[in-house]
């Protein structure tokens, strides 16, 4: 009896102290959206947070969705920051207070760079990055029983228009 009371003891008060290591974390969590329209979100952005205390930096990156979360986190202020997301400018944000035991929200909103030409938009940036459904069945069929391919010169000529202006963009942005 006298073992199983002890046993007992032992299991809640290392209960008690893994509780109390926890409760001293927070973390910060939040959507990556584009700053221009409407705001549409920004897939595999690397957000990093910073400890202005220790300097200690945890990293996370966004999801399908534009949502982002960096738990476990000590509670202090921290510098919220988001590096080469190209054609994202880079983004910092000091100040982001964690308190033990909570959810800090940090909604970021991206600015693009813009040379003021159609479809150069982060909008059009975030889409193209983001994750893409597979194509799968049989292809439509025109009245002959052909494959219908008319779409795909329209669609291979917007990729190819696109991957350009990324490429023209990405020299701009590193110049």
């Amino acid at each position: 009896m006298t073992i199983l009371k002890n046993t007992w003891i032992l299991l809640l008060s290392a209960a008690a102290i893994c509780a109390g290591q926890s409760s001293d974390r927070g973390s910060i969590s939040g959507k990556i959206l584009t700053a221009a329209g409407k705001g549409a979100a920004v897939s595999n952005a690397p957000v990093e947070a910073k400890n202005l205390d220790t300097k200690a930096t945890y990293k996370a990156t966004s999801a399908s969705d534009g949502s982002y979360q960096l738990s476990g986190l000590p509670a202090a202020p921290y510098e919220i920051s988001i590096e080469n997301m190209f054609p994202f400018l880079p983004f910092h944000q000091d100040g982001v207070r964690v308190e033990a035991g909570k959810t800090t929200r940090a909604d970021i909103r991206l600015d693009d760079v813009n040379l003021n030409t159609l479809g150069d938009g982060g909008e059009q940036f975030a889409q193209a990055l983001s994750d893409k459904p597979v194509v799968s069945g049989p292809a439509p069929r025109v009245s002959n029983g052909k494959p219908d391919l008319s779409d795909s010169r329209e669609r291979l000529n917007a990729n190819s228009s696109m991957r350009s202006l990324q490429s023209i963009m990405q020299r701009v942005y590193r110049s």
